[in-house]
């Protein structure tokens, strides 16, 4: 047999297997995924980390199955045993790269932000966006959402995210600040004004920004 009909034959077999495999995997994990409703069952997957093996299961290409991983990981989130899991395993990172601007991926979207916004909660977690393209990708979000109220799993990862100083300088970088700002006073958006208070809070370069927010909260009372 030739070299490229070993070629033809190989490709021929991973196109009836790899599809087969990626079936197997989306039914397995779902399965997992309903089993881990018991919180004892929960613990024991934890132990046989369960965290690592879904965070490398999201490198499969498979939608359905991505939706699936990251719907686990998302109920697993909730519990600080898991995230000091995900930290390690610097999840925020590798979830990021599926928060997209994209609409048809919206599905995919409100998962891993809810995954993202429960690693924000805690304070030695919030670090860990400064070195990943999450901060730039939310402000595109916040900024271009076209509700007048940026929807709420995505503005509750934001003002957590501006709680951090140096999220909240990326967050300023250019014209961020500016470009807040004309959103909130466009559209009152409660949530919005929560994160630039956030960002004014920090001393150092983002301080300037408490002019501004006293600014907008005065014309929004006004119009009350």
């Amino acid at each position: 047999m030739s070299t490229e009909e070993v070629r033809q034959v190989t490709e021929e077999i991973l196109s009836i297997t790899l599809p087969s495999f990626a079936q197997v995997l989306r039914v397995c994990t779902y399965l997992l995924l309903n089993i881990a409703e018991d919180v004892r069952v929960e613990e024991k997957m934890r132990r046989k980390n369960i965290v690592g093996l879904l965070v490398r299961m999201q490198e499969r290409e498979s939608p359905d199955l991505l939706l699936l991983v990251v719907s686990f990981l998302k109920k697993l989130s909730c519990y600080m045993e898991n995230k000091d899991d995900m930290a390690d395993l610097n999840i925020v990172e590798k979830v990021s790269r599926l928060v997209s601007t994209d609409n048809t991926e919206e599905r995919h979207q409100q998962a891993v932000l809810a995954v993202l916004y429960h690693l924000s909660v805690d304070d030695k977690c919030k670090s860990m966006f400064t070195y990943t393209d999450c901060i730039p990708t939310v402000m595109k979000l916040v900024l271009n959402s076209p509700e007048p109220m940026v929807p709420l799993e995505l503005m509750a990862l934001a003002v957590n995210l501006a709680a951090n100083k140096r999220n909240a300088q990326l967050i300023c970088e250019g014209a961020g600040l500016k470009l807040l700002m004309k959103r909130v006073l466009k559209y009152r958006d409660p949530l919005l004004t929560k994160m630039i208070r956030n960002i004014a809070q920090h001393e150092g370069p983002t301080r300037y920004c408490k002019r501004f927010f006293r600014i907008s909260c005065t014309v929004i009372n006004k119009e009350v």
